[in-house]
């Protein structure tokens, strides 16, 4: 016996970096067995994987359980030990792949990866956690990962979509800013700069930072991005025919497609129903800063130490000392 089950899904922002996981909750009587970590699976409920328990709490004769998609064990070391000393320094992009899947466990696979991503290096695979690694990828491909129904550690790139639901009945869609890039600046582990389009302006571009970044590579990613427009929208209450993937298009019936940046599945007898939204471009116009920034923004600390004052906008203040 069980109710109250929620599947959510979401792609944070534009979808230009990360990795999502995807979350189950439901609710079940007193007393629920189940061992730690434990495999949960939606049968008869289109689109629904695997998920695993993560916490359970009780109150009041009943037990709130939620779980996460394979994701979620993504945070292990990477077993840096387990490459042979023969391979290069520069490690096969496949090699390292097949070694994130066997360690984060229950996966069927890996795809999607651009073909020009082809090597990582060795010396940055020690100490780190896979994800560490995905996310790096990530942000240099310009997408997202997540894990398919099957199991598979899946990359998205921005611009492209993972899948197609249907919704036959919605509430009045509420349409919001749209998004196209005017250009890409991309800059590489030497400080180079490779753009494409119109990049002067960062407020409609796409901004890179990668060590991994070249020519070919701001070249498939503009490809992608070129002409995609990503469109703020949000439904209160939809009806589907299957759980959308994460990062996918739902159609809604005489209202047009748009993608899901944010699902919130409710499954019951009656159906799938949902509230269906993807995020504004940007809170702040003047504020969009490039994803090389935003990056630095994760690692700096900012805040008072001694006499020097750190901070985002106005760099490092100092103050007399007493």
């Amino acid at each position: 016996m069980f109710g109250e089950v929620t599947v959510t899904k979401a792609v944070d922002g534009l979808g230009t970096s990360g990795l999502c996981t995807s979350q189950l909750s439901f609710i079940t009587p007193d007393p629920f067995y189940a061992v730690r970590a434990a495999e949960v699976v939606l049968s008869g409920v289109s689109g629904a994987g695997k998920y695993y328990i993560d916490s359970r709490s009780k109150s009041g004769g009943a037990v709130t359980v939620t779980c996460l998609d394979r994701m979620a064990f993504t945070d292990e070391e990477f077993p840096f030990s387990d490459l042979d000393e023969a391979v290069p320094d520069d490690v096969p992009i496949g090699t390292v792949m097949e070694l994130i899947v066997k360690t984060v466990g229950e996966l069927s696979g890996y795809g999607g990866i651009p073909s020009w991503f082809g090597t990582y290096p060795k010396e940055e695979l020690e100490g780190v956690t896979c994800a560490d690694i995905l996310t790096k990828i990530s942000e240099a491909c310009c997408g997202v990962f997540y894990i398919t129904n099957d199991c598979s550690l899946q990359f998205l790139g921005y611009g492209l979509s993972s899948g197609t639901a249907y919704a036959d009945a919605h509430t009045a869609l509420d349409i919001g800013c749209d998004f196209t890039a005017a250009g890409l600046k991309c800059i590489d582990g030497q400080g180079n700069v490779i753009t494409r389009g119109n990049a002067s302006r960062k407020y409609d571009s796409i901004n890179i930072s990668s060590e991994f970044m070249s020519d070919e590579a701001c070249a498939e990613i503009w490809g992608r991005a070129e002409g995609h427009t990503h469109t703020a929208f949000s439904c209160q209450r939809c009806r589907l025919d299957i759980i959308p993937p994460t990062g996918g298009v739902i159609e809604f019936a005489g209202s047009g497609a748009y993608r899901a940046g944010s699902v919130t599945a409710s499954i019951s007898r009656a159906g799938i129903f949902a509230e269906v939204s993807n995020p504004d471009p940007s809170s702040s116009e003047i504020g969009v800063r490039g994803r090389n920034l935003r990056e630095l923004d994760g690692k700096m600390s900012y805040g008072r130490r001694g006499t020097a004052i750190y901070t985002k906008y106005q760099g490092v203040i100092y103050e007399e000392e007493e």
